[in-house]
């Protein structure tokens, strides 16, 4: 049951229902339920909606144009056509430009790509941390 709330808490994110604050100095703002989320999920899991508002909420870190890119990325791996679209015009919606759109969707097809090429090779976990422990620091 874990397992199943957390996979729909995600799929809120990624598709990055309803409209949120599109700038960090806006208060949070609470939605009601999109339609299409109480039509599809079962009533035991709609409650994730307001852990996914607190989440996209004003009080976090990251502002909107950075979650929604992160989003987008995240979409175009899954792939989701829905997420896809909904993330990029929230993207939009709070700023970004099409080189950061493009640019967000590359490097996520990179990870993707290196952690294919690594968990496929089954890399030495210990010779891996330690190389990205390395990476940055100053010699």
């Amino acid at each position: 049951m874990k397992k199943r709330i957390f996979t729909v808490a995600a799929a809120l994110v990624v598709l990055g229902i309803g409209n949120v604050a599109l700038a960090q100095d806006q208060p949070t703002q609470t939605h009601p339920l999109p339609w299409y989320i109480q039509q599809n999920l079962p009533k035991s899991t709609q409650g994730v909606w307001s852990a996914y508002q607190e989440l996209m909420g004003a009080k976090s870190p990251l502002n909107p144009k950075e979650k929604y890119l992160i989003g987008l990325g995240v979409a175009a791996q899954i792939p989701c056509v829905y997420c896809i679209y909904a993330q990029t015009q929230y993207a939009k919606n709070a700023g970004a430009s099409d080189e950061e759109i493009h640019d967000a969707i590359a490097v996520a097809g990179f990870i993707r790509l290196l952690s294919t090429v690594t968990e496929g090779n089954q890399v030495n976990m210990e010779k891996f941390k330690a190389s990205v422990d390395q990476v940055g620091k100053k010699s």
